[in-house]
């Protein structure tokens, strides 16, 4: 069966009983939906199990820098299954799956691929979800069950907060874990006969439930109060924090852990928000806002009932709602911006720098593919224009140096060395990555060469990129193509993708649209209305471009020569004063030469004539489209040998079906970094799917395999895949460890 099959959760399997196992988030909260569930019928189990194994378990299907929440959901389910405890062909899992940017919403693919890695991909995965993403015939969400679940929300809210702020200080021990017992018991009682889960019915309970924990008997001690926020599976799961709650409480501390309707509440709200800005019928908005307002509701009744309490004993915090906690960011960030908080982390770096960028005139590039050859186009062609031309790139290929340079040249090493000392002695209050870093030296780099124009590469994404950070506003931002990649982090359409990449407009720049999906043009040009900023599309100019001489292979280096060029003159158009006279009267010679010049590694190369060796960063799904295609047009009617290294969290079957029908062999290596797909995991994927495929060993041991196989076949090589893999090519072969077949 292929990894892309689904097993239906069927209503026979109903019928039968299948015990559907579900990991532990919030203790009580669970607890609730575990007796909701079993009221419709569903023998749904929340998991308990928790320990070093748990973990140990999610390593072997997680990358461990993947999401970890993902390693230990998957590592709970798989420890589960693996225990003997169940029968496997009467079991399933559930999981839920929220769409939009969260990594959370691939939790279900990376399930299923451990089922399959463990032989075990008969055993049906159910979608918990609200938007339509998955159905299941035997499992379905039905209105009285989603207000049932709203309102164990309520409840579960109600005592986690109740019993927080009443167990440290209760002078009966066990006293108010009793009421959550009790509580837990008379609501389960209560929804089995249909009752308790109205909003005027929880109006009424909510207060009894507080008024109960207020009568509980307590000393009049203080304590330290600790707060306790973060991500959001981790933040209320004891196998995810450790019994941080526990610990807390032996430490003599009172917990405060904000309730999960708040979750709920920005969800909804965030969803109103996106069709405000992005696009989306009335009718949607207006079902999404009914939504909204009923959990506004259940949330007054849950802020009344902890007041009611404190007409008994004043002594509990009354949470505060939703709608004060949004004014509280009014002025500290935009709505609309979303999904990580990159971008913060370089405004406070630049801060504590003196804003070195503050001068500096900026093309910013985002897109999914062709990011890095169309910034070596624009810095070669404003070099050729006589300008001091800053580039920042990302990932390098062989060097760390190679994401730095100025007018071609890469940043030194003893640049790195003193202003990476300089970066990291900033005191930032928030952790910085080694992304953050780069970026913070380059742009003091760039200050310390008096840089005309900046050309800045988006490491992921638009939004929530460090590279959004940057006080200063673009002269013109640049959009390649947009495609699937890095789902779990920027979505899971080309609308949603394409979103997260607009963020880096700003008011007062200029856009650049390169040829791509017209879904995704349609939103960055919604974007670009919304904030006033003009927009060029580049269309007109692919035919001028096809006359000129470029050094970059492959047919898709056309559309970024084309992107580069739509740029530079937009640069032109709108700031001739930036550019001088000098450009005007020698814009196309200026043009042919920068073009011509243009260098990028790793894209197309050709790393040998004899044996012909082809080397390029293909990495995702459209970019390894683009590469068949190259190749098609180049050779027609060749087969090649391949060499392929990949990461694990990409679409790597997707990925080799597309480049299959040029295939001979694909010979299987591993990339040497934590992300990367094991050669032999590939090799027997590949192998299920009907395709021709071998382990290479160490890539040099690869490299050689490859060139001895293209040689007795008579057929050209190309290594494709990840840039690190390709980074590793490169140094081996200009490491002259090559031993490469004699030619006459």
């Amino acid at each position: 069966m292929a990894f892309t099959d689904r097993v239906e959760f069927t209503k026979e399997m109903k019928k039968e009983g299948y015990t559907i196992l579900a990991p532990n988030m919030a203790p009580i909260h669970f607890r609730l939906f575990e007796n909701l569930f079993a009221s419709y019928g569903y023998n749904v189990e929340i998991l308990q199990t928790r320990g070093r194994q748990i973990v140990d378990e999610g390593l072997k299907y997680v990358h461990n820098d993947t999401c970890y929440p993902a390693l230990l959901t998957i590592g709970q389910m798989m420890d589960a299954l693996h225990s003997g405890k169940y029968d496997l062909h009467k079991t399933a899992l559930i999981i839920t799956q929220t769409g939009g940017g969260c990594r959370a919403s691939n939790y279900i693919h990376l399930l299923r691929k451990a089922l399959e890695k463990d032989g075990l991909s008969y055993i049906p995965v159910i979608s918990l979800n609200m938007s339509g993403l998955e159905k299941n015939s035997g499992f379905k969400l039905t209105l009285p069950m989603i207000r049932k679940a709203l309102g164990v929300l309520a409840y579960g809210d109600l005592l986690m907060l109740l019993h927080n702020q009443t167990r440290p200080y209760e002078k009966e021990a066990g006293a108010s874990r009793k009421l959550v017992d009790d509580w837990t018991k008379k609501l389960t009682d209560m929804f089995a006969k249909e009752k308790g889960y109205s909003a005027k019915e929880m109006e009424t309970i909510l207060p009894q439930i507080a008024e109960d924990f207020a009568n509980v008997p307590v000393t009049g001690e203080k304590k330290v109060r600790v707060g306790v926020v973060g991500e959001i599976y981790v933040k209320y799961s004891p196998i995810g924090n450790n019994d941080l709650e526990e610990f807390l409480f032996s430490q003599n501390c009172e917990t405060m852990v904000p309730g999960l309707l708040g979750f709920m509440l920005f969800k909804v709200d965030n969803r109103m928000e996106d069709i405000k800005l992005f696009g989306g019928s009335k009718a949607k908005f207006e079902v999404v806002k009914i939504l909204f307002d009923y959990l506004v509701g259940i949330e007054s009744h849950v802020i009344r009932a902890v007041e009611h309490a404190n007409t008994v004993s004043n002594r509990f915090t009354v949470p505060s709602s939703y709608a004060h906690l949004k004014k509280l960011i009014t002025g500290v960030i935009g709505y609309g911006c979303k999904m990580g908080e990159g971008w913060l982390l370089t405004a406070e770096m630049m801060e504590r720098l003196d804003h070195p960028e503050a001068d500096m005139k900026i093309i910013h590039i985002a897109g999914t593919n062709g990011k890095g050859s169309t910034a070596a186009f624009v810095s070669s062609i404003l070099h050729a224009a006589g300008f001091v031309v800053g580039r920042f790139t990302s990932p390098h290929l062989i060097r760390f140096t190679e994401r730095i340079v100025v007018d071609g040249e890469e940043i030194s090493k003893e640049d790195v060395i003193r202003l990476g000392e300089r970066v990291l002695a900033l005191p930032m209050k928030q952790e910085t990555t080694m992304f953050d870093l780069c970026l913070g030296m380059a742009v003091l780099y760039f200050k310390e060469k008096k840089c005309d124009f900046v050309v800045l590469e988006t490491g992921l994404g638009g939004a929530k990129d460090s590279t959004a950070g940057l006080s200063v506003v673009p002269e013109v931002c640049a959009f390649t193509n947009i495609g699937f990649d890095h789902t779990a982090i920027l979505g899971n359409t080309i609308e949603e993708i394409a979103a997260e990449k607009a963020g880096i407009l700003k008011k007062g720049t200029h856009a650049v649209l390169g040829i791509m999906d017209e879904k995704a043009a349609d939103v960055i040009k919604k974007q670009a209305e919304i904030l006033d900023v003009p927009i060029t599309n580049v269309d007109n100019l692919l035919t001028k471009i096809s006359t000129y001489e470029i050094p970059l292979n492959g047919v898709f280096q056309r559309a970024n020569a084309t992107l580069a060029v739509g740029v530079v003159e937009t640069l032109f158009n709108n700031h001739c004063g930036y550019l001088g006279d000098n450009f005007l009267s020698k814009k196309e010679e200026i043009i042919r030469q920068g073009l011509a010049e243009t260098k990028w590694p790793g894209r197309m190369e050709v790393l040998s004539e004899k044996p012909y060796v082809l080397a390029d960063g293909a990495h995702n799904p459209q970019g390894v489209e683009a590469l068949f295609n190259s190749l098609k047009n180049m050779f027609p009617d060749e087969k090649f040998v391949f060499l392929v290294g990949v990461m694990a969290d990409k679409d790597y079957r997707a990925m080799m079906r597309t480049m299959y029908p040029l295939a001979d062999t694909f010979l299987c290596a591993t990339v040497d970094t934590s992300r990367s797909l094991q050669a032999d995991e590939l090799c027997q994927n590949l192998l299920e799917d009907g395709m021709s495929a071998v382990v290479s060993g160490d890539l040099l041991d690869g490299i050689q395999k490859a060139i001895a196989l293209g040689e007795e076949k008579g057929e050209r090589i190309i290594i494709f895949g990840s840039l690190y893999f390709i980074g590793e090519v490169k140094a081996i072969f200009e490491g002259g460890s090559i031993h490469l077949p004699e030619y006459e």
